[in-house]
């Protein structure tokens, strides 16, 4: 089988709409609609006050998050070259723009999974900060959803016939035309399809049986179900790169491809993904570090708490006020409304 999908969907003057694109739109899209209905249940509602919207700020907050900590982290470990060696005769502030310029060009570069997640835990770990919220409350219900990220952008990589994998035998082999030898087609892993299914549908699985057994059983305490899903990311990510051409991109250590006998940039970023995250787990399940560290945090910032939380009562006193305002209006507007239609009725 050959993999020849047109990146774009369609093209209006020179701008492409394309699948990859689409496919992080509609992770956006899935996104927010299972954080709005989660962050409304009750028993979450009762053990975590937010503010009003606050599903949108999550959205808003990753989404930079994870668009700034990717790029960044691809260009400063896989392709440092590209802003450390300027290109020639460019000098001065011209030279500095182009630097800026290469950072932000996404279209000619690419971005990293373990820098997004990077990216996305510092910008909604300070939003936390900012709500005095615990960030592991909320990051073991998001973390749930993130694996349909996953399967959507691995989806779009197929698509677009890029991260193809190693040459293989095997008779779901796929021809990926960008990868030709030579110009000569030879058959390989389509590991993002491996990627989509171990990454994204195996691990969403895993992750909804434990939210829902934790929401009816409450066994597991703050931030295990985050680290569960750093664990296995760091698991399936490990193996699949077994198959998974390496990437272009050496960083500053790699020749050729490989490091450290044998093991690809990725696969020592997975690996240190599950030596993080094992003694996590513990600190997480027996320790209740987690839960420990932000009663600490809730106690020194008590007086700033009460205060948000004051401001936050008149807020929403304000807004029912409002809703019950336009409630009135709308009922006068009806009642009008029906007079007039029976006016019109009589004078027939």
């Amino acid at each position: 089988m050959t993999v020849n999908i047109n990146p774009a969907i369609f093209t209006i003057g020179n701008f492409e709409v394309r699948w990859y694109g689409l496919m992080y739109v509609i992770g956006l899209v899935l996104a927010l609609f299972y954080l709005s209905k989660r962050f409304k249940r009750k028993d979450f509602i009762d053990e975590v006050k937010l503010p009003v919207d606050f599903e949108w700020d999550v959205i808003l907050w990753t989404a930079v998050g994870i668009l700034v900590g990717a790029r960044l982290f691809f260009i400063l470990v896989y392709d440092p070259k590209s802003i450390l060696i300027p290109d020639a005769g460019l000098k001065g502030f011209t030279a500095v723009w182009n630097v800026l310029y290469k950072i932000i060009n996404i279209r000619n570069g690419g971005l990293s999974f373990h820098g997004g997640l990077l990216g996305v835990v510092i910008a909604t770990s300070l939003l936390m900060r900012y709500y005095y919220i615990n960030f592991y409350k909320v990051a073991d219900i998001a973390v749930v959803i993130a694996p349909v990220g996953l399967f959507l952008g691995r989806i779009g990589n197929f698509i677009n016939g890029e991260l193809w994998g190693r040459p293989t035998n095997l008779p779901w082999g796929m021809i990926f035309p960008n990868a030709d030898i030579g110009g000569q087609a030879v058959l390989r892993h389509p590991s993002q399809l491996y990627e989509a299914l171990f990454e994204g549908l195996i691990t969403f699985l895993i992750l909804i049986f434990m939210d829902r057994y934790n929401r009816k059983h409450k066994k597991f305490k703050s931030g295990f179900i985050f680290w569960s899903f750093i664990f296995l990311y760091g698991f399936f990510r490990f193996f699949i790169e077994y198959t998974r051409e390496p990437d272009q991109y050496y960083g500053w250590l790699i020749k050729n491809g490989f490091v450290l006998g044998g093991l690809t940039m990725g696969q020592i970023l997975c690996l240190l993904m599950v030596l993080i995250s094992v003694p996590m787990l513990i600190l997480a399940q027996k320790c209740n570090y987690f839960d420990k560290r932000y009663a600490k945090f809730v106690e020194k910032n008590k007086d700033r708490i009460k205060k948000r939380e004051e401001k936050y009562k008149i807020y929403m006193l304000q807004e029912e006020e409002k809703r019950k305002i336009h409630e009135k209006e709308k009922v006068k507007k009806l009642v009008a409304q029906q007079k007039l239609n029976k006016k019109k009725k009589k004078n027939r």
